[in-house]
């Protein structure tokens, strides 16, 4: 008898926490319809589909972060932008010919309380079997390539982005004339590791205890 009471009470903390859950992701699909309106506005061009999708993930993030849905998915994946960014863009590049911000982020928040490894797994199986017709096929294939530079030996890792996710967004956001072209992994393996060199430089930058308010730098100009 009391184990059969304790079976009941978890399962009442269980459903609990799936009303608290789906709770939360109306919370973020209200905050979405009023950001962006209800009926998602226009479709993105392909030219600006890697920037906005880009810009829509990390603003759903960065200004719901006390949502505990997107705190959660922090903590279990603290490259999380990143990680969503990349399954969203191959996902969207596969399937749709018009995708939006409000369908993206829509599909963001019902990932949120997923296995994003079985969502990656799923979208990559899918986008694999689509073909040359697609919106946006080449994210595919830079991905493929991007996981195989992480897996060869011979590509020195300290030298790339920490995780293929980020790889893939700066690649994506920062080389798109490549993303049409016929690229091979060496090449691709240069341009991640000048992005990455570039990115490092200026974190470091940012760092510069000469440079916090207040503090004067000690050699070249002053910024003021």
């Amino acid at each position: 008898m009391m184990k059969l009471v304790f079976l009941s009470t978890r399962h009442r903390k269980d459903s609990m926490t799936a009303n608290v859950a789906t709770t939360e992701q109306t919370t973020l699909r209200n905050w979405i319809n009023v950001v962006y309106g209800l009926f998602g506005g226009e479709p993105l061009p392909r030219e600006r589909f890697p920037q906005d999708s880009w810009r829509a993930i990390a603003d759903l993030v960065h200004y719901n972060k006390g949502n505990p849905l997107v705190a959660e998915a922090v903590r279990r994946h603290p490259d999380l932008i990143p990680r969503c960014f990349t399954i969203l863009t191959v996902l969207y590049g596969a399937y749709t010919s018009e995708p939006s911000r409000v369908s993206i982020l829509k599909d963001l928040v019902s990932m949120l309380g997923k296995d994003l490894v079985e969502e990656e797994r799923r979208v990559l199986e899918y986008a694999q079997t689509k073909g040359s017709g697609s919106f946006f096929p080449e994210l595919y294939k830079v991905q493929e390539k991007i996981r195989e530079i992480y897996a060869t030996p011979r590509f020195n890792r300290a030298v790339l982005p920490p995780t293929p996710y980020h790889a893939y967004a700066l690649h994506v956001l920062n080389s798109y004339d490549m993303l049409g072209k016929n690229t091979t992994t060496d090449l691709i393996f240069g341009q991640l590791f000048a992005h990455h060199s570039r990115m490092e430089s200026i974190v470091q930058l940012a760092r510069r205890p000469d440079l916090e308010e207040g503090v004067e730098p000690n050699n070249g100009p002053t910024f003021h």
